[in-house]
């Protein structure tokens, strides 16, 4: 298991001395940790290797957990010592791999290829609206066509044979591969003739809804390379499962949606 910054809540293992921990683990898991917090957990750590770098903990670790205990996760905070982390513990001999990230911060999922995410989301009444508009952004990147392979290595002039984006029969587009992230200033400065535009995956587009809808309605919009995107968990508070299914017809596919774990009822199958 691995974590982006720190999973713990700060308040709560200050109140009880620094020592209370979040997470299980078993005998035989992985997980990334702060030196600081390897001690008094109980899980007689195994330490595999330092993380490079260090953050507000110190430096980070790669543990084996010998016995069953909850340990606090402390995770690295770049995308490199991510692949880095992940690398390590594949070597290790681990098959499934979690990452605890947050909604904001998703170039992580880029870290390593093959990678299946979800997005975890409470939503409440107040910030259905909101939330709806957040998910169907999401649904649409992750979304996003692939473009053909050949594309990559077209000129701009000749565009003609990319596939599947015929060229009008009457003049000839142009082709724009964006590296990095996709910005608005980015955006605002493509020529007028381009019609299709690619970014290495969906991570790297930092576009507002609005934005987004705009460039689509403009020129095709594709990545080269796809991440899988295995739907949204969601956590409803005060809001029944046939109001937040009603509110997100048409913005979300029902496939896509699915109701928290911990949560009890019938979920969103009952509604």
């Amino acid at each position: 298991m691995l974590g982006i910054g720190f999973e713990g809540e700060a308040k709560e293992l200050e109140s009880r001395g620094g020592r209370t921990t979040r997470l299980r683990v078993e005998s035989g898991e992985l997980f990334a940790s702060a030196t600081a917090w390897l001690g008094g957990t109980g899980t007689c750590p195994e330490i595999l290797g330092l993380l490079s770098g260090s953050g507000a903990f110190g430096r980070l670790a790669l543990a084996r957990a010998r016995r069953s205990g909850e340990v606090v996760l402390v995770g690295p905070e770049s995308n490199g010592a991510t692949a880095e982390a992940i690398a390590t513990m594949r070597e290790e001999g681990a098959t499934s791999i979690l990452v605890d990230g947050a909604f904001g911060r998703l170039t992580q999922v880029a870290a390593l290829p093959g990678a299946r995410f979800f997005a975890a989301m409470i939503v409440d009444r107040a910030g259905l609206a909101t939330a709806v508009a957040s998910m169907r952004r999401l649904a649409t990147l992750a979304a996003l066509p692939l473009a053909d392979s050949r594309s990559s290595a077209a000129s701009m002039k000749d565009v003609a044979s990319i596939r599947p984006f015929p060229a009008a029969s009457d003049r000839t587009d142009e082709v724009c591969h964006i590296d990095g992230a996709l910005t608005a200033g980015r955006v605002a400065s493509l020529s007028e003739r381009v019609e299709l535009v690619t970014v290495e995956d969906f991570t790297k587009i930092f576009l507002e809804e609005a934005a987004l809808r705009a460039l689509r309605a403009r020129r095709r919009l594709c990545v080269r390379r796809s991440v899988e995107f295995g739907g949204f968990v969601v956590a409803l508070r005060g809001l029944g499962a046939r109001e937040f299914l009603e509110a997100t017809e048409g913005a979300v596919d029902r496939g896509l949606l699915f109701p928290s774990p911990y949560e009890e009822g019938g979920g969103f199958d009952a509604a």
